[in-house]
């Protein structure tokens, strides 16, 4: 008699851990916090959640979520999301003031707040002085990461320049003077 089969991983039900790490993503937990946040061992966060993310029942449940929240999740959806912490910079959301950086809220959007993967504002008290001290970190996203996996889906600057013009590429940029005058080529 041929033993049964296994069921297909997408119908293969979570089991409690993996139930936590999926609603900590759709929650908007970054991966490796929800996989903490799971259970999972905190060294090996990141890689813990990168694959259960590629688990085809985890990633089906992802996908659920999403969906039911309204939000779904495409290939070009995560190109522009890639794109937006790819191209983020902490001075869309911070201003310096008196020789220091303070984050200014009122500028950030959501495509500016992918870049961010933490904000953190934290007063303290100085007792002596009298004064209160603000101390703000910022931590940006894996921005390498995002423009490498964007490299392959991006077109050649001969593809963006388009046709030559007069046997000559036009530039994407023109002419810069450089700090003698003299123009130079980009």
């Amino acid at each position: 008699m041929p033993k049964p089969r296994p069921a297909p991983a997408v119908s293969r039900p979570l089991n409690a851990r993996q139930r936590r790490f999926v609603d900590g993503i759709l929650e908007g937990e970054s991966p490796s916090a929800a996989a903490i946040a799971a259970g999972y061992t905190g060294w090996a966060s990141a890689q813990s959640a990168y694959e259960l993310a590629r688990r085809p029942n985890v990633a089906a449940a992802i996908a659920q979520g999403l969906a039911r929240q309204g939000q779904t999740l495409t290939r070009e959806a995560a190109i522009e999301e890639l794109a937006r912490v790819a191209m983020s910079n902490v001075l869309d959301y911070t201003v310096l003031r008196s020789g220091h950086i303070e984050p200014d809220l009122t500028r950030i959007d959501r495509a500016k707040a992918a870049g961010v993967r933490e904000l953190v504002v934290e007063e303290r008290f100085n007792q002596k002085t009298g004064e209160t001290l603000r101390t703000v970190r910022v931590r940006m996203g894996p921005k390498l990461a995002a423009l490498r996996s964007l490299i392959p889906l991006l077109p050649t600057a001969a593809e963006v320049r388009g046709p030559a013009v007069s046997g000559r590429d036009r530039p994407l940029i023109p002419s810069l003077p450089d700090p003698d005058g003299a123009l130079m080529e980009p």
